[in-house]
């Protein structure tokens, strides 16, 4: 992700766009971003790890624009609602095959 994106002044008298982490660390950009924006802002780790977002308490792809003041946590693989997403997603891939081999 650019720092234009971070560090863009907000000089067109638009206020910055907030996110409250978990550990109440805000990051302030200057335009909508994406969840994979934000797990990239936070560290290279995080955005390789990552799977998905919780915006305002809500599981989100990581595809998800965040155009409000929001509390955001990024989700990855190792934490339980990972495990949970990815069982279900696995579920759909595997449904979807079983019922195109049965077509």
């Amino acid at each position: 992700m650019s720092d234009k994106i971070l560090r863009d002044p907000i000089a067109r008298g638009q206020a910055p766009l907030g996110v409250t982490l978990p550990d109440g660390k805000r990051l302030e950009f200057a335009r909508p971003v994406t969840g994979a924006d934000i797990a990239a802002a936070i560290g290279p780790g995080l955005a390789k790890a990552a799977i998905a977002v919780r915006i305002d308490g809500r599981p989100r792809d990581l595809a998800t624009v965040v155009d409000h003041d929001a509390p955001v946590a990024i989700i990855s693989r190792e934490m339980p609602e990972g495990l949970e997403i990815l069982r279900h997603d696995a579920a759909h891939v595997m449904a979807e095959e079983d019922r195109s081999a049965h077509a």
